[in-house]
């Protein structure tokens, strides 16, 4: 994503609203099916911003997080030589 639109769902990710979370680690996990998406989560620290939602007693909260590392974690596709 070009444009810092990964930072800003990461700094949604970081809200106190339980919905803002959700609906921001749903995005990040449907995005993040492209591998270089997926990459930038990595590199923008994602992960452990997503590991930290992960304990959230909220169950709808969790369950997106989730997802979202577990797209964030696919490795990238190898290339075709």
């Amino acid at each position: 994503m070009h444009g810092g639109g990964i930072s800003l769902l990461l700094d949604l990710a970081k809200s106190r609203r339980e919905g803002v979370q959700s609906e921001a680690a749903k995005a990040i996990a449907n995005l993040s099916m492209n591998g270089e998406v997926a990459k930038a989560v990595v590199l923008e620290g994602g992960i452990s911003i997503l590991a930290a939602l992960s304990r959230s007693p909220n169950r709808w909260v969790a369950e997106e997080v989730a997802g979202s590392l577990w797209e964030s974690m696919t490795p990238l596709p190898l290339p075709i030589l």
